[in-house]
Order: C-alpha cells, then structure tokens, then sequence
C-alpha cells in the first residue's frame, strides 16, 4: 500500500495497524522483532534448511533456466551481479550443472 504526500509513513502506519486484529499485530510485532536478531532459526526452521542443502547436495534441484524453459518464461531485463555470483559459485561445485553465463 502506498501512503499518500499529505499522509506520513508513520501516520500510514498507525492507520494499517489500527485497523488489525490483534493476532496480525502479534505477527507484524514478531517480524519486527525477527530483524533486531538476523540469523537466529527455530529449530524447525534449521531443520528445514538442513533438509534443503542436502536436497542441493544430492542434485534434487532446478536451475532457474530449467524453470524458464519449463513455462516459457522470457529473461529478466536486469541481473543482480551478487546473485548472479552466489549462484555461480553454488553451481560450479555442484557435479553436472554449468555454471550460468555471467
């Protein structure tokens, strides 16, 4: 949602949270919080990471061309070269998958 100029971020704020439950302010609240301490995991949130890198690990994954190719998807008009580079480097140690053009 986009506030308008005579209305300020936080009075846009106010407004949002004003009209929520108070369950949905307990969720905003607990990610709001979630940013104070990056990095910290549940254990089932670990768990599914764990799970995840050892599905990497043993090549049950696509590569975002696979996907593309898959449903027909047309290439992005922009590149994030520290993506780009992260998954560069994720792939070239990962046995039968190129690394992409970068």
């Amino acid at each position: 949602m986009r506030y308008n100029r005579l209305v300020t971020a936080k009075q846009a704020l106010r407004a949002r949270i004003d009209e929520m439950t108070e369950e949905e302010a307990e969720e905003l609240l607990d990610f709001l919080n979630l940013q104070d301490e990056p990095g910290t995991l549940s254990e089932d949130e670990l768990a599914r990471v764990l799970a995840a890198e050892a599905e990497i690990e043993a090549g049950q994954y696509v590569t975002l061309e696979e996907v593309k190719a898959k449903y027909g998807l047309r290439p992005m008009r922009f590149a994030c070269r520290t993506l780009r580079s992260a998954t560069s480097s994720a792939l070239a140690s990962r046995p039968g998958h190129a690394s992409p053009p970068g």
